[in-house]
């Protein structure tokens, strides 16, 4: 099976090591047009984007037990999903029955998530392999919702930030960011 040069750009890794001679190195391309790409290291493969979403989901759930936890403890008022289903488009929430509404804004807020590790699966590598990624990607997240969400959808997270409350809120986020990029290199 042959490649074009674009694709043998793709399916091999960018730097060499110093010590891969160039002989190795054109062993190693004839090796993959031999053997095709399931020969490639795990961490140079594409992610699947249900995988994305998935892995997204599960760290919107963690955010969500943490959440449970900060606001029992009285440092958070009220979580953003409930304020901004609540606050920011109450006619949205008003269409679903009352007994499923925090069903609803539970989901929603799950599948904000996936979608947002999905936005994470498609930045480039070089990034997502870095150590601070998934911490950055979290407080990336929260920094959209602190300084543009909320303030336009005027939200009580806006109104008077509480430092307690926007550590904690960071603190969740940064979880989430941590579990997306931890799970990116563990799914493999």
């Amino acid at each position: 099976m042959r490649y074009s040069l674009r694709m043998q750009r793709f399916l091999v890794p960018r730097s060499r090591p110093s010590a891969l001679a160039d002989s190795d190195y054109a062993g190693v391309l004839r090796q993959l047009r031999r053997d095709g790409p399931g020969r490639l290291r795990r961490s140079e493969q594409k992610v699947a984007p249900w995988r994305a979403f998935g892995r997204g989901v599960v760290a919107a759930m963690a955010m969500t037990g943490m959440r449970r936890v900060t606001t029992g403890l009285g440092l958070v008022r009220v979580a953003p999903p409930e304020s901004i289903a609540k606050q920011g488009v109450p006619s949205l929430l008003a269409r679903v029955p009352s007994r499923f509404q925090d069903v609803a804004i539970e989901l929603a807020h799950w599948g904000y998530g996936g979608a947002a590790s999905g936005v994470f699966a498609i930045m480039p590598r070089r990034f997502q392999h870095m150590p601070a990624a998934g911490p950055v990607f979290g407080l990336a997240i929260w920094l959209a919702f602190d300084k543009g969400i909320a303030p336009a959808l005027k939200l009580i997270q806006a109104e008077r930030p509480h430092t307690v409350e926007r550590l904690a809120l960071m603190g969740d986020h940064i979880l989430y960011g941590v579990l997306v990029a931890e799970s990116r290199d563990r799914s493999h």
